[in-house]
């Protein structure tokens, strides 16, 4: 039988009472049962301490989707006046937590209350949370830590302080959320493992990155990184490995000094890209070392389609477009690269030659005029593979001809 908050002492969404001790007693009695928020327009529960879950219940409200800079409530809302975390779920002995959130909005207040999570699970798994609004807390929105096995889903988080969506567990699905403000949109971090985030979401407008992926084995499918006032798109955080970036995800920042970079791989173990875009960064991707494939899509920047340094065990960038106006490609080193089959241009769709400061990549290109621009003054070139279909002046440099081994370049003709 479900249980209706309405009915409980002490409970009166009116903004003037504390409704704490009401909230308190309905989750006493709802283990194992749903308890069901009133419908209704600007309904506000005020809280002033946390509300811990109990096993196996389903909190289910009438709310939409509000809007607003903080998003103000249609439907029931659950208003903190104190710092957080408002939910919580963390049991003394890790267990199948079976906790349904849906349909309410949980507010804070981070100007008055500096810190406090606005939603914490923990030490548990399988738990959902679906049709949430969650906003303005002084550290995360959302929290989970070691709560395995958990979605997050169809979610609007706004205005944390640090994060959105805070992840520190394994086997998380975050499908169609979106998420406004805050340092980040979404951070999972080095113990986080088998994160998929996928099905149309947005996330915009954080200062430091849209998403920070660490861990093992993500998949970022059918997303969109906003970041309309600077920052970057997507960070590989420094424990990060085994990142996947499939089709539907794409990068667009906001052309001015503050929009970094778009794709930032820092020293990823192994990654792929496969048909993703990044726009509008100064930068459209960066990678350092790891095993990599990026093929397909489209990586332009303001200045720098793509940075490669190093190039660490092994990567290669197959039938992409790689745009900008100072470099299209910039390599600053790396042995065992590869371009094939990429177009470089400037960003209007005229060629720009790569620029290949050190390293000898192999580069097989369509359209290779002037295909390799060497500028290091000082640089040597040993086992530099370069073809290119009906291409004219494929070799140029700045600077001295300071020689190497192995150096060939092909024109191969039509």
């Amino acid at each position: 039988m479900d249980l209706y908050l309405e009915n409980f002492p002490g409970i009166y969404f009116d903004s003037f009472h504390d409704d704490t001790g009401g909230w308190m007693t309905a989750l006493s009695q709802a283990n194992g049962r749903t308890l069901r928020l009133p419908g209704g327009v600007n309904l506000n529960s005020i809280v002033s301490a946390t509300l811990t879950l109990p096993r196996s219940i389903r909190i289910v409200g009438q709310t939409s989707r509000s809007v607003g800079n903080p998003p103000t409530a249609i439907g029931s809302a659950i208003q903190a006046v104190f710092g957080g975390p408002v939910f919580r779920y963390a049991p003394p002995d890790r267990t199948a937590a079976d906790i349904l959130l849906e349909g309410f909005h949980v507010r804070g207040g981070k100007e008055t209350y500096g810190a406090g999570n606005g939603i914490e699970l923990t030490n548990g798994y399988d738990c959902r949370i679906n049709r949430l609004v969650v906003s303005n807390f002084g550290t995360n929105n959302i929290a989970i830590t070691i709560c395995n096995s958990s979605v997050i889903k169809d979610t609007y988080s706004a205005f944390a302080g640090n994060a959105n969506i805070h992840i520190d567990s394994e086997n998380i699905k975050v499908e169609n959320c979106l998420t406004d403000a805050g340092q980040y949109g979404l951070q999972s971090t080095a113990i986080s493992g088998n994160l998929t985030i996928d099905g149309g979401g947005l996330f915009e407008g954080s200062s430091v990155a849209g998403l920070s992926i660490g861990g093992a084995r993500a998949s970022v499918t059918n997303t969109m990184v906003n970041q309309t006032f600077g920052g970057k798109g997507l960070i590989a955080g420094p424990a990060a490995f085994r990142l996947h970036l499939g089709p539907g995800f794409r990068a667009t920042g906001a052309q001015h000094p503050q929009s970094t970079v778009g794709i930032d791989l820092g020293t990823i173990i192994e990654y792929s890209l496969i048909g993703v875009s990044s726009n509008s960064f100064q930068t459209g991707a960066k990678f350092s070392e790891g095993f990599g494939d990026i093929i397909g899509g489209q990586l332009q920047g303001t200045e720098i389609g793509l940075d490669a340094t190093g190039g660490g065990f092994w990567a290669q960038i197959i039938g992409t477009v790689i745009a900008g106006p100072v470099h299209s490609l910039l390599h600053r080193s790396g042995d065992r690269i590869q371009y094939l089959g990429c177009r470089f241009d400037d960003g209007t769709g005229a060629y720009k030659a790569p620029t290949i400061l050190a390293g000898n990549p192999v580069m097989f290109g369509a359209n290779a005029s002037g295909l390799f621009a060497r500028r290091a003054l000082d640089a040597s070139i040993d086992g530099l593979i370069l073809g290119g279909g009906n291409g004219t002046g494929i070799v140029s440099a700045s600077g001295p001809d300071t020689g190497g081994s192995g150096f060939r370049a092909l024109r191969i003709p039509n």
